[in-house]
């Protein structure tokens, strides 16, 4: 389920990444996706704080790449 899951916010940064602002042609759009696993018995807001800290690594990570002379 996890590599599943991994893939499909994959494809959602994908999809966003194609997209192309109307007379602005250098504008760039992204998406972070943040993946957790629920653990039976968990709750509600455990699951959502993991996919929330998830998200902020994969921006924090992205933008490292981005860095001028990277």
């Amino acid at each position: 389920a996890a590599r599943e899951a991994a893939g499909i916010g994959e494809r959602i940064r994908d999809e966003v990444a194609a997209i192309r602002l109307a007379g602005i042609p250098a504008a760039c759009v992204s998406a972070s996706v943040g993946m957790a696993v629920h653990v039976p018995g968990e709750r509600l807001e455990a699951l959502l704080s993991a996919a929330d800290r998830d998200m902020y690594r994969q921006k924090r990570g992205r933008q490292t790449d981005q860095a001028p002379g990277a």
